[in-house]
């Protein structure tokens, strides 16, 4: 699968699977609901208190870059509760 600076070889590195497409990543509390050109979307289903904020890593996804020298990646967390 290709992005527009990167290919991606997988959507969920937590576990042994290479994760390649939209749905429930199984063993995990994400799902990658959407992959278009240049935009991953994933929701992670675990429930925060709201006097408490989740602290530690919530997926992890190999990239590939497709240019040589340095690329940006940018990401927006949008809590959708």
């Amino acid at each position: 699968m290709m992005l527009q600076f990167f290919e991606v070889l997988d959507l969920c590195a937590y576990t042994y699977e290479k994760e390649l497409v939209i749905g429930l990543i199984a063993g995990t509390d994400v799902e990658i609901t959407s992959i278009a050109e240049g935009r991953i979307e994933f929701i992670m289903h675990k429930s925060v208190p709201a006097s408490q904020a989740y602290t530690g890593a919530i997926n992890t996804i190999k990239l590939k870059s497709l240019l040589s020298g340095e690329s940006v990646i940018q990401f927006k967390v949008i809590d959708i509760q």
